[in-house]
């Protein structure tokens, strides 16, 4: 990737160096100078142009592929955390109901002082043996 990158940038140079004119590079490329030279340049430049930025959208690419997925990753480990935190809320509920049924029954109800039926508190007599509670 990175030697793609440095090819691209070492184009478009070598091209603005021929379209500038520069008689070194000229000569060891053995181009004239001319209009020859000047299309080589910009052709040049647009390759190294292209190379450049087929490598940086290529890079950009990935790194939104990776935060992708590690979003997806974290999203899933909520996911996951939620579901536990449902469960875990919804048992405590019901032991919460089961624990109230248990406190109604033991504060609405007593067993009859004579025959020991059970018998509500509210009521001042034994449904069994008829007996005051008071």
């Amino acid at each position: 990737m990175a030697v793609f990158l440095v090819l691209g940038v070492f184009l478009f140079f070598l091209g603005l160096l021929l379209l500038l004119g520069q008689e070194t590079v000229l000569s060891l490329m053995s181009i004239p100078k001319g209009q020859a030279a000047e299309l080589a340049g910009v052709v040049l430049q647009g390759f190294g142009a292209l190379l450049v930025l087929s490598v940086a959208l290529n890079s950009s690419s990935e790194i939104a592929t990776k935060r992708a997925k590690q979003n997806q990753a974290v999203l899933l480990s909520l996911t996951e955390s939620v579901s536990r935190l449902e469960k875990r809320t919804s048992e405590f509920a019901e032991k919460l109901v089961a624990l109230e049924r248990t406190n109604y029954a033991q504060s609405s109800f007593s067993q009859c002082k004579c025959c020991g039926a059970t018998v509500d508190r509210r009521s001042g007599f034994c449904s069994s043996c008829g007996k005051a509670q008071k």
